[in-house]
């Protein structure tokens, strides 16, 4: 069997065993497969080990770990690794609290359309955490997010998705019709030029100024907006 071939299968009885799905639901298995794929240079099993380790999933709990695990993979550019990586500096797991290093993963991942990645850029837009404050912005980020859930038909479909829970209650309640257009026309530049962080850094200011509200904790932030659980 090729060594390629091998990763990917080790990889599949690893989440196998991990969900349990087909197999009784083993935590030291899928942990023991995930090992093996990763070892050979697997980056979704990487991620997959990282957050084993993240989460003491067959594994004693080891941030420092986990941290190795998603630096591996991230350095492979596996965008779910790069969201993970954020969440540690942005929690401060492992590593010292560092909101721009988490910043920096956030938008590898988000630019490589991680779902999560672009949720926790649009909670920082919304409090001026590490970058401007934009509800704008944040519009943009939710809208680009909701259009990749399955049900949503892809990246391609942009819209203001008032069906969608999580995204209309994400959204500040003080923000307003200028910001939702200017906000609507952000996600479709994402969309038509197939980059976030291209139309994020040509941001002009909002047309009404910076939004009003008031700065909170970082922790705080992550109950009321953020992805603070990793990916797996």
């Amino acid at each position: 069997m090729r060594k390629g071939g091998g990763a990917q299968a080790q990889l599949d009885l690893g989440d196998l065993y991990l969900s349990g799905r087909g197999v009784p639901q083993d935590f030291d298995e899928a942990a023991s497969w995930y090992r093996k794929s990763a070892e050979q240079g697997n980056a979704h099993a990487q991620t997959k080990l990282g957050y084993a380790y993240a989460k003491g999933l067959g594994v004693d709990k080891d941030a420092a770990s986990a941290l190795t695990w998603f630096r591996k993979a991230a350095g492979q550019g596996d965008p779910p690794a790069e969201f993970d990586l954020g969440v540690m500096y942005a929690r401060g797991t492992g590593v010292p609290q560092n909101i721009t290093e988490a910043i920096r993963w956030y938008r590898l991942a988000a630019e490589q359309g991680d779902a999560n990645a672009l949720r926790n850029l649009a909670a920082l837009y919304i409090y001026g955490l590490g970058v401007p404050r934009s509800y704008s912005a944040a519009y943009a980020l939710y809208s680009v997010s909701a259009s990749l859930e399955p049900s949503s038909g892809g990246l391609g479909v942009i819209a203001f998705r008032e069906g969608n829970i999580k995204f209309r209650t994400a959204l500040p309640p003080d923000i307003t019709p200028s910001e939702i257009e200017a906000g609507r026309v952000l996600a479709q530049k994402m969309t038509d030029t197939g980059s976030v962080l291209k139309a994020l850094d040509a941001l002009p200011q909002d047309p009404d100024g910076p939004s009003s509200g008031v700065q909170m904790p970082l922790t705080a932030q992550y109950l009321e907006g953020m992805e603070s659980e990793f990916s797996h």
